[in-house]
């Protein structure tokens, strides 16, 4: 079973490999979760084991973040931006999804007159520790706006140090 396989199945039987291989690994997740996550991602797999080794960021909150992009883009302007975006997704009470998630963040930019690119990395490593993945506002919307603030204020605790100014 290869990529080419994978692209022509539908999110349920994605969804399924993903949920095979969290029963495995004693990884909590629901089937709409499974669904959509697999489904997201079968661009990014090969194998159907690969949905929950690229994708733990989905079940677990990083720990150890991409150094490189770290070093290169984890700028005092980016926290700043990550603070009010934590703020912003906590406050927010309406309906949330990828596009709101977008529009906060646009919101949040244009205010402190940043461009988008200064930030997007740096922003998903602070979400997922790693430097790439599926659509981060995609991810967003999975993750939820609590766990994505939360997750943004422990990378800000734990990168505290590591401002490029």
């Amino acid at each position: 079973m290869n990529q080419h396989y994978l692209k022509g199945k539908s999110s349920e039987e994605l969804g399924s490999y993903l949920l095979e291989s969290c029963l495995k690994e004693d990884v909590e997740c629901s089937i709409d979760k499974a669904n959509r996550i697999a489904w997201e991602m079968r661009e990014r797999v090969t194998f159907p084991t690969e949905f929950l080794d690229k994708g733990r960021y989905f079940f677990e909150r990083p720990t150890l973040y991409d150094e490189k992009v770290v070093n290169k883009r984890w700028t005092a302007e980016a926290v700043r931006v990550f603070r009010a975006y934590a703020v912003s997704l906590q406050e927010y009470s309406g309906l949330f999804d990828a596009k709101k998630a977008k529009d906060l963040l646009i919101e949040i930019l244009q205010d402190l007159d940043i461009g988008m690119g200064q930030v997007m990395q740096a922003l998903r490593v602070a979400i997922t520790g790693i430097e790439r993945g599926i659509d981060l506002m995609v991810t967003i919307d999975i993750l939820g706006k609590r766990e994505v603030a939360e997750r943004i204020s422990n990378a800000i605790d734990t990168l505290s140090d590591k401002f490029k100014e």
